[in-house]
């Protein structure tokens, strides 16, 4: 075929083909993406940004235990609606983690654009409220599941704030990134502690252990950037 006469049929406009038997018109088309596949429409993101919304809310209250069923009820849909967008548990934990890694980085960075003796409190303080508020969400069993790129991308950046805190006179020089995990790992703990024991239920032990922390990171005095029982 002729050069010419070739891009002048890859580019001669189709007007009026709606009325042509099955071809349709070109609005009536669905746009592809650069990978040929069609984008997500808009009703079917939002039906899949309220499973993972409602799954954050069972997992967060009721942690392994939730069931699929348990997440499509809160939904208020069906479980094949689910089934079609996750194909089973782990998938849609895996989600939910991301969002909430997600949020968790986003707090760090927050943190660390404030002054650098505090950096590292405040998202400690940050991160016991996340804890606590959706303690289901962090199960030991479920951390294979996390997006390990983002809990990456968190540990580099907690580092920077214990750095910052060290370098400000806030936290003892001898403190290192995991006595940083470790402190996250003691307040999940007593968090966990606090759920299974109805005593204790509500009394936000984690705190007062928190403050335990940060005075023992504290400097030479032994105490923490700002220490408040």
């Amino acid at each position: 075929m002729n050069h010419t006469l070739l891009m002048s049929f890859l580019h001669y406009p189709i007007v009026g083909l709606s009325h042509i038997g099955n071809v349709p018109a070109m609005d009536m088309l669905p746009a592809y993406t650069s990978q040929g596949v069609p984008p997500v429409r808009r009703d079917a993101a939002a039906n899949r940004e309220r499973l993972v919304a409602a799954a954050e809310a069972v997992f967060a209250e009721h942690g392994p235990n939730a069931t699929l069923d348990d997440v499509a009820k809160a939904a208020g849909v069906g479980p094949a609606t689910l089934y079609r967008r996750f194909a089973n548990k782990d998938a849609l934990v895996h989600e939910v983690l991301t969002g909430f890694f997600g949020r968790l980085v986003e707090a760090a960075e927050a943190a660390a654009r404030g002054p650098s003796d505090r950096g590292l409190e405040t998202f400690l303080r940050t991160v016991g409220v996340e804890l606590a508020q959706k303690s289901g969400l962090s199960a030991p069993k479920w951390g294979e599941l996390a997006p390990e790129a983002i809990v990456e991308e968190l540990r580099r950046l907690s580092t920077e704030l214990l750095t910052g805190a060290q370098r400000a006179g806030a936290v003892r020089a001898d403190v290192t990134p995991d006595d940083v995990t470790a402190a996250i790992w003691a307040v999940r703990g007593v968090i966990g502690s606090e759920r299974v024991d109805p005593s204790h239920r509500g009394a936000e032990l984690w705190r007062r252990h928190l403050e335990t922390i940060l005075r023992g990171f504290g400097d030479g005095d032994g105490r923490s950037a700002r220490s408040t029982v």
